[in-house]
């Protein structure tokens, strides 16, 4: 499947946004770069992650799924930091904010922080 292009107003997708689609880096990385928020599933649980205006991080669950700090006992710091491969397409969220889905990859280093029941 190709990158798909949205109607969206230039400035909100810059060229290092359209280059990323597609592309593997830490989650921290892809809040940074300023997709509004981040979507992805572990073991069949939701979430919905974005960077605050304050620079700080929200992790949010989607639906009753449980918290992702506390479902894997983990840090937002260890969670900011699993490595993940970005959708090659990105949707606009209910404000028009540019959003992309994500897949949390079997590394060993997400292993490591999310422990030996990841199956993701």
């Amino acid at each position: 499947m190709g990158k798909t292009r949205f109607n969206l107003p230039y400035e909100k997708i810059t060229a290092t946004k359209w280059d990323s689609l597609g592309s593997t880096m830490k989650l921290s990385k892809a809040l940074n770069m300023g997709w509004n928020s981040v979507r992805f599933t572990i073991n069949g649980h939701g979430w919905l992650c974005y960077r605050c205006c304050d620079g700080t991080y929200d992790l949010l669950k989607a639906g009753r799924g449980p918290d992702l700090l506390e479902f894997f006992r983990i840090t937002e710091k260890q969670a900011l930091s699993l490595d993940i491969t970005v959708d090659d397409d990105y949707f606009e969220d209910s404000d028009g904010y540019p959003c992309v889905f994500a897949t949390v990859e079997l590394t060993d280093h997400n292993k490591k922080i999310l422990g030996p029941n990841f199956t993701n």
